[in-house]
């Protein structure tokens, strides 16, 4: 974004790629400016920085980010499938014998009043446990 003054007025000017440099601080697009001007030096170059070429950089830098990203969150996880699969490995297989699973409490229904009734709390199903139990 830019200001022009004009016959005696001051008017806001967008670049073409507003929308991409909207998403970052006026830090970040310096220092990408920046990596571009080193990239160039390094190569040889001396090509000017322009709008476009400033934001392709932003975009590949994006999805690098995101790639790294992925492979942090990959890396943060791999312990926890390690345990749900040490899980999986301790769990009968469907259809092998496991231990018989206890009766659910039976439920009976008063005559008079229509009111249900269910076996004392100890008889009861406990709640699955979550995978950080594990």
């Amino acid at each position: 974004m830019a200001y022009a003054f004009v016959d005696k007025q001051w008017h806001t000017c967008y670049s073409e790629f507003h929308a991409m440099f909207s998403t970052y601080s006026e830090r970040s697009v310096w220092l990408a400016t920046e990596r571009l001007k080193i990239q160039d030096r390094a190569a040889g170059r001396q090509l000017a920085i322009t709008a476009e070429r400033l934001a392709l950089f932003l975009s590949e830098r994006e999805q690098d980010e995101e790639l790294a990203r992925q492979l942090r969150n990959d890396a943060e996880a791999a312990p926890h499938r390690k345990k749900i699969q040490r899980t999986d490995a301790a769990t009968p297989a469907p259809g092998a014998s496991a231990p018989p699973t206890p009766p659910r409490p039976a439920t009976r229904t008063a005559k008079a009043t229509g009111t249900t009734e269910t076996a004392p709390t100890q008889f009861r199903r406990r709640p699955v446990r979550a995978l950080e139990d594990l």
